[in-house]
């Protein structure tokens, strides 16, 4: 993304702003010429002038109603083109009914004297008073402002979150409040705002859990996802509201175009930006992602036309990384700009967005949206979060204000596969910490499937020997490779990969004796969750806005035909993490049936009559696990607490008893963080290795972009 050096397209008063200064193209002084238009026109009417409405120009004597439309003419060839020109127009204007024609405009004649409006020697008076402001004015433009820098620490008592599960923080569109999520002593988050004219952040009620952040654009509702939805609150009081389903959000902003619209991406795994109104509705998507291009799109950022909004793509497979495009809300198609490290924001006529660990500021055109100049460093050591995908932690208001936070790249987010006990004692730890995710334990519990997260748009899987500690590779090391899953005799592993365009189906010797095989394609996202006893069947799922599940027979019906999925649950409701029994007999799963989407519950039931469903858990959970005999059965509640319940099975018939936690501090930010021992006794969990501690606070910086144009 190269081209010219940074232009002065923003300096000057906000109100009295050229469209060019607005749309952060080169000013000249034909861009000083409209802003004396505006100025004549108000200390003639003494009417203050809006911005960007052009003024009716009914109330002006004929002569000064001409001068000054063509002062303030939006594109700057139509304008007066030199002080000198606008000059020569004032003289003639000054000059009595029936005087000679516009100097610069043969043929016009003035067809009412200015006598009749103002007499002779006032109008000469107030002329050379404007012309003596006009003459100050374009000769010494005002001053520039300071760049002031200052600090915000977290709360007393908390700590920023600034990390995977809490994305990034928000400044307001008008500079005056930041938005930011906090954790007390008790491990709990919340959204916290702090004004700043105040020294001190408040807690924003009705926020707990949330993540990713971001204003509206009258800087009074925030933007949020909590509970696997979207939802808004207004911060002068009020409960949140959920707007619609978002199990794996990567980010949303705000227009207020059709009475307010938001975009955000409900799903990091796959798919594209959702659009829905600010009041809530249906949702219809607002991008389209081609296979061959990407495979997600994340971390919308609307412009400042409120129509169109940038957006990062997760490039598809073989090459990895994001893609910077604008996107528009009229049409799902959308315009490449060029690769990035983070989402990125746009501010003062500029791109922000991270390259390395360095915030940069690139020069953009609002007019053909398209950079317009080199990027330039703004701040070093800026910090950026590996999932969701590419978010940097930055953010910039309207009215010049920057917040950023130093800190560790997005590569130095680690997790060590630790094990517990039932009662939550740490009883040994595998292997070395590293982007650990989605851990699948062997049958014989000797060995680990687990996926490495290295950044957005790469993934791999990777199998642990238990008993050394030590991990080898297993998929190509391109792309993006998830979800795990080992056949009943350990002797395949079953995953997900785009590497045609969508996710879909593959198996590969777990000795990595032979290459991967395709396993099922349709053209849709799907998720393989557990292979029958029996090898004869694979339950997978879907990630279509109601997600459903299958059961995928591996032995086609004829001879050399496609495989053909029977559906599993195939319904409104979003189900997922199905796992078979031990006896096959069984499947036990997520839904949010009962609790219609901010939350998931545990089920199970019969294979052979999937509607003879038996609620689990009591308020909430997710990521069940089978104990080996069958007469337990594991899952994670929203807040991370492993619970278990006791389960009898006989006659065709399932019994749910006792229901007790284990222990806390299961992560909630992937979607396999953890598997469980034969017997149920002793629990492998991925661990978060906390960053060493810094005292770096939340840097403010007023008039960033000063420092820009020397």
């Amino acid at each position: 993304m190269a081209g010219e050096p940074a232009s002065r397209s923003a300096m000057g008063t906000p109100g009295y702003m050229a469209p060019e200064q607005v749309d952060g193209r080169e000013a000249d002084p034909r861009t000083d010429i409209f802003a004396f238009g505006l100025v004549l026109y108000e200390m003639t009417t003494g009417e203050r002038t809006a911005a960007g409405v052009r003024p009716q120009l009914d109330a002006l004597p004929e002569k000064l109603a001409h001068v000054v439309d063509r002062c303030i003419e939006p594109d700057p060839e139509n304008r007066w083109q030199t002080a000198r020109d606008l000059n020569a127009e004032m003289d003639w204007a000054a000059q009595p009914a029936g005087a000679a024609a516009s100097p610069a405009q043969d043929g016009f004649t003035a067809t009412r004297g200015l006598s009749h409006i103002w007499g002779l020697a006032g109008w000469l008076t107030a002329v050379l008073a404007i012309l003596a402001a006009a003459f100050l004015y374009l000769r010494h433009p005002e001053p520039e402002a300071r760049i002031v820098r200052s600090t915000i620490l977290p709360p007393e008592k908390t700590d920023f979150a600034f990390g995977t599960n809490y994305g990034s923080l928000a400044m307001s569109p008008d500079g005056r409040r930041l938005v930011f999520a906090a954790t007390g002593e008790d491990g709990k988050s919340q959204l916290w705002i702090r004004s700043l004219e105040s020294s001190k952040a408040l807690p924003l009620e009705g926020t707990e859990g949330a993540r990713l952040p971001f204003w509206s654009p009258n800087s009074r509702w925030v933007g949020f996802f909590a509970d696997s939805k979207l939802k808004k609150i207004d911060t002068e009081g009020g409960p949140a509201i959920a707007l619609a389903d978002a199990l794996d959000p990567t980010g949303g902003s705000w227009s207020d175009k059709d009475g307010g619209t938001i975009v955000f991406s409900p799903v990091a795994a796959s798919g594209p930006l959702l659009k829905i109104s600010s009041a809530g509705g249906a949702t219809t998507p607002t991008t389209a992602v081609n296979p061959a291009e990407g495979i997600s799109d994340h971390s919308p950022r609307f412009l400042p036309d409120g129509e169109h909004f940038l957006f990062a793509t997760v490039t598809a497979a073989g090459r990895g990384g994001l893609s910077l495009r604008v996107g528009s809300l009229s049409s799902t198609s959308s315009k490449v700009i060029g690769p990035v490290d983070s989402d990125a924001a746009y501010a003062e006529g500029r791109l922000l967005f991270l390259r390395g660990g360095t915030l940069v500021a690139q020069p953009f055109d609002m007019k053909v949206l398209w950079p317009t100049g080199e990027a330039v460093p703004v701040a070093e050591r800026v910090e950026s979060l590996v999932r969701p995908a590419g978010i940097g932690v930055f953010s910039a208001s309207t009215t010049g204000m920057l917040a950023y936070r130093i800190g560790a790249p997005a590569s130095s987010n680690s997790w060590q596969l630790t094990w517990f006990d039932r009662l939550g004692k740490q009883t040994g730890t595998v292997g070395e910490p590293g982007p650990i995710r989605q851990v699948r334990l062997s049958p014989d519990r000797k060995t680990l499937a687990a996926t490495f997260i290295f950044g957005a748009g790469r993934s791999d899987l990777w199998t642990y020997d238990l008993a050394r500690g030590l991990p080898t590779r297993f998929t190509s090391g391109t792309g993006v490779n998830l979800n795990p899953v080992w056949s009943p005799d350990g002797k395949t592993i079953a995953f997900t990969s785009p590497r045609a365009g969508h996710f879909d189906l593959y198996r590969k010797p777990a000795n990595g004796s032979a290459p991967e095989e395709l396993l099922y394609a349709d053209g849709k996202t799907k998720i393989p969750y557990s292979w029958s006893p029996d090898g004869k069947a694979l339950l997978f799922g879907t990630t279509t806005p109601d997600g459903d599940l299958y059961v995928l027979p591996l032995t086609p019906e004829t001879p050399g035909g496609p495989l053909k999925p029977v559906p599993f649950r195939e319904n409104k409701f979003y189900e997922s993490a199905a796992q078979f029994s031990p006896d096959g007999k069984w499947v036990v799963y997520a839904s949010n049936e009962a609790q219609q989407a901010e939350i998931q519950d545990i089920y199970v039931a019969p294979l052979s009559r999937p509607a003879e469903r038996r609620r689990v858990s009591p308020n909430g959970g997710r990521i069940p696990r089978w104990r080996k005999d069958g007469k337990e059965i594991f899952f994670v509640t929203p807040e991370g607490k492993l619970m278990a319940a006791e389960v009898r099975i006989s006659e065709g018939a399932v019994e749910v008893s006792v229901v007790r936690m284990l222990f806390g501090g299961i992560p909630t930010s992937s979607p396999q963080p953890y598997d469980v021992s034969a017997d149920g006794q002793r629990f492998l969990v991925t661990v978060p290795v906390a960053s060493p501690k810094t005292s770096e606070p939340i840097t403010l910086v007023q008039n960033w972009s000063f420092a820009l144009r020397k």
